[in-house]
Parts: C-alpha cells; sequence; structure tokens
C-alpha cells in the first residue's frame, strides 16, 4: 500500500480523533495538536525506514544481479536484520 507523505498529517489527525471520540485514548483537546504532529512523525519515521529498505532491496538484487522476482524475499530478509 503506498502512504503519500502529504496525506499523514490528515491521516494523524483523523486517527486521533477518532481514538479520542471512541475513548480508546484520553488526551485533552488542547494537547491534540501536540498528539497528531507525534502520531505524524512516527508514521513519517515508518515511511523513512520502508524506503531504505526498498532502497536497499534494489541494491542488493542489482549487485547479486538477482530477478527482480526475488525483490520481496531480500526484502524481508534486510527488514528482520
Amino acid at each position: 500500500m503506498k502512504l503519500y507523505r502529504k496525506l499523514i498529517p490528515k491521516i494523524a489527525k483523523e486517527m486521533i480523533e477518532t481514538l479520542r471520540a471512541e475513548n480508546d485514548v484520553e488526551i485533552p483537546e488542547e494537547k491534540a495538536s501536540e498528539a497528531e504532529l507525534d502520531l505524524a512523525s512516527v508514521i513519517v519515521a515508518y515511511c523513512d525506514e520502508e524506503e531504505d529498505i526498498n532502497r536497499e532491496a534494489r541494491d542488493s538484487i542489482s549487485r547479486r544481479g538477482l530477478s527482480t522476482d526475488r525483490f520481496s524475499m531480500v526484502k524481508k530478509g534486510l527488514a528482520s536484520a
């Protein structure tokens, strides 16, 4: 699934709003925007890591002369390392 970075703030806002509305987290109204920023930064960090692993997998496949069919396997190995 592709997660577009420009949508991350909106996604984080909606997640915090939903969690607060369903009383799954207790975040005071004055701290909601801070929680949204915190969540957005976690999502961005996840995306950065995912991009790094994808790049490493592509580089590894290229260096070893492997078929691109092996991308998933190489990526899985890099992610677990």
